[in-house]
């Protein structure tokens, strides 16, 4: 539904949306990553507000799905999630540096750098390990091999 909204660019209600959230938040450990990752968009692209209990619903079905999502995949839930106004916990930010560290080196310096500010604005605070893995990965998409020796 929240994806056909978005589609239609449509914002529903707010009495639509507090019933649809309160219905949507114990489903979305259900949803598939991709399905997650399209309705935590959908939410975010209709300037929607679903308050802190699906939010938390939100982090706690994302970092069960975290590792099996492709690298930019990861990169959109988290921006959405950032955008939708989600704070992370020290356990989903450990998660999401477990799941996340690995695959650093395929996102683009824009991911990298999307990623980060995501972060920031969750105000999770990334350990010196990954980090230093952001920030290797950055140099790499931006010089070639050759200029980084």
């Amino acid at each position: 539904m929240l994806l056909s909204l978005q589609a239609l660019s449509h914002t529903p209600h707010t009495a639509w949306q507090a019933c649809a959230f309160t219905a949507l938040a114990p489903q979305l450990h259900l949803l598939s990553p991709q399905q997650l990752c399209a309705t935590v968009a959908a939410v975010e692209a209709l300037d929607l507000q679903p308050g802190p209990a699906w939010q938390e619903a939100a982090r706690n079905a994302s970092s069960r799905c975290l590792h099996q999502l492709s690298a930019p995949q990861l990169v959109a839930l988290v921006s959405s999630l950032a955008e939708g106004g989600m704070e992370a916990d020290a356990e989903w930010g450990c998660a999401l540096e477990a799941a996340s560290l690995p695959r650093l080196g395929l996102l683009s310096p824009h991911q990298l750098a999307t990623l980060l500010q995501a972060l920031e604005s969750m105000r999770h605070r990334p350990s010196r390990r990954w980090m230093r893995g952001l920030l290797l990965s950055f140099c790499a998409g931006l010089f070639s091999p050759a200029q980084l020796q």
